[in-house]
This record gives structure tokens, sequence and C-alpha cells, in this order.
């Protein structure tokens, strides 16, 4: 089957959150999701870019004019690799990415795994993000997620260590990791450094604005610190190798699984640690990103969890594990 056969279409839609997502950088209350689907007749396919517009320079207008112009291309019968390699976008390259490889995967009847030649997604553990919310909303996140092994600890403000402190009370059996989204000084990073060691923080992501990283040279942390927005792609590497232990790696920062796949293993070339996290997405996103997940340390998969709708079929999840997709969902 030819690619003048497919139709492409793309659409960008406002998802509300369940409830306030704060954290250092902002507050938000709704997201924009941009969807790809791409469809023969016989099969369809779907993708999903997060034009997150308070982490990428460009806002969401941007990425929907991108895959309105690949769509074009592709409904004039336009190859859809040739769409996706002409993407500087990175949201709406990982959409349109992620729309074909479900796309091929349905039409040859295998999976994407098998595609990529890569071993399927399993069962993983994955963090449970607490917000940056008023202390008492925060122990009620703490005692709600009792079953859940892995937190990830949103800090930034004045009274972190009282967090810190509250969460390790609180879940004294619990992985803890802290997100800082860059909301530190070099100086309160090594204020609250004792908290952290204390309370035994297996990592901290994004301490310092990228303007500031090369100070984390001087820190001599304990707990390796990983890079996130100081970190987009394969072309950050060897820069953020010499400030940080370890990257975060998204797919709607790489510009989709394949790339988030070759940077992985560029980063373990390096011996960087690895993260792979999300921007706020639905299951769908989250599908996807189970494809990369498998070949990280540390997996930050949840944002589905506070889309006020997400889509169907949902991804499975139960006491911080997520399920691998169905191939209804992704895959």
């Amino acid at each position: 089957m030819v690619a003048a056969t497919l139709t492409m279409s793309a659409e960008a839609t406002s998802v509300p959150l369940i409830r306030t997502y704060q954290y250092a950088r902002a507050v938000d209350t709704a997201c924009t999701l941009a969807r790809v689907s791409l469809d023969d007749g016989d099969y369809r396919g779907r993708g999903e870019g997060s034009p997150f517009e308070s982490f990428f320079a460009s806002d969401a207008t941007s990425t929907v004019r991108a895959l309105t112009v690949a769509a074009d291309f592709v409904n004039a019968g336009g190859a859809v690799d040739d769409a996706i390699d002409r993407l500087t976008d990175a949201p709406a390259r990982n959409a349109l990415e992620a729309a074909w490889l479900d796309l091929r995967a349905k039409r040859e009847h295998r999976t994407v795994a098998q595609l990529l030649g890569i071993p399927a997604p399993t069962a993983q553990t994955v963090m449970t993000t607490i917000a940056m919310d008023a202390l008492d909303v925060v122990a009620a996140d703490l005692e709600r997620t009792r079953d859940h092994p892995l937190l990830k600890l949103k800090l930034g403000a004045d009274d972190d260590r009282d967090r810190i402190e509250l969460a390790r009370t609180v879940r004294p059996d619990a992985r803890l990791t802290v997100d800082v989204n860059a909301g530190w000084t070099a100086a309160r990073f090594i204020e609250l450094l004792p908290t952290l060691v204390a309370a035994d923080i297996e990592m901290v992501e994004q301490p310092l604005t990228r303007a500031d990283e090369h100070l984390l040279t001087s820190i001599r942390s304990p707990i390796p610190v990983v890079a996130d927005e100081s970190f987009s792609d394969a072309s950050d590497l060897d820069r953020v190798s010499r400030h940080y232990n370890g990257v975060n790696v998204k797919l709607d920062k790489c510009g989709g699984l394949t790339a988030a796949l070759s940077c992985i293993a560029a980063a373990g070339e390096l011996g960087l640690r690895v993260m792979v996290g999300c921007l706020p997405a639905s299951s769908l996103s989250t599908a996807v990103g189970m494809h990369a997940a498998q070949f990280a340390e540390w997996i930050d998969l949840d944002n589905h969890l506070w889309m006020d709708e997400d889509v169907q079929p949902a991804i499975g999840y139960r006491h911080g594990t997520l399920t691998p997709p169905t191939p209804e969902l992704w895959g």
C-alpha cells in the first residue's frame, strides 16, 4: 500500500487536569495535547505530542502549524517518513512518528517492539508525583499513595526542608526522589543537601537553572543529579555529562520514540544514568513511553493520571505500577 492512500489528520485539544498541578516553575490547571491520526481505510494509527508551553520556547500553535503542514504533505501523496524527517518541532515529530509506528504495527500484525527490534514492554514501577501544594495537602497525598513504592516530591519552595522531612516521616518505607524544576540556587542546594542525605533521597532532578548548571561541579553531591530542563536531545549529551550524573529523556523533547532510544544508548556510552519521563499527556503518550522506559533506571510516566479525561482504553495502572499497553491503545 503506497503513501498516497493514507489520510492524515491532526488536532489540538486542551484537557483540564483533575486538580491544580504546582511546581517551582508554574501552576497548571490544563494542558494542550496535539493528536495525530493516520488512516489507510483498513487500519488507523494514533500518536500524541505535548507542546507544553511552560517547557518549550515555542507555544502549542507552532506544533499545530507544523502538523498541519505535514498533513497537507501526506494527504497530497508524500511519504510519511519524509514528513517526519522534515519536522523540526519535537512534539509534532513525536506525535507523527507514534501514529506511523502504530499504523505500521497494525498493518503488519506485529507489535511496535517487534518493528523496532526491542524487547516487549513489561510491567514497570513508576514514580508517583507529589505536587508542591500546601503541607496538609502534601500529607494527604502521601497517605493516599501509601501503597506506591516510588515517589517524586516536587520542591522549590521556602519550606522545602519541611516537605522533605514530612515525606520521610509519613513514608519511611518509600523510595524518594525530588524534582526541583530549576527552583534552587547553588547556595540553597548546598544548604539542603544534609537534609536530602538524611532522608535517603536517591536522586535530585534539575536543582539549578541551565545558566547555573556549571556550579554543580563544585557542589559534590553524594546524591545523583539528573538533568531535565537542561537537556533536550542527544546534541546536549556532551554538555550535560560535564555537570550531571544522568538525564531525563522525554519523547517530546527528543522528537519521538526512535530518537529517545538512540539518546538512551548514547547516554549509557557516556556513563550517564537514565530516567524516562513525560510532559502532561494521556495514556496514549504513556503507552509509547513504556517502550523506552524499560531501558531506564527511573521512570516518571504518571501524568495520564492527572488528566480529567483520558483516552480509552487507558493504560493499566495499579499501586504505582504500569502494565504494558494493549494493541487497542497503541503499538
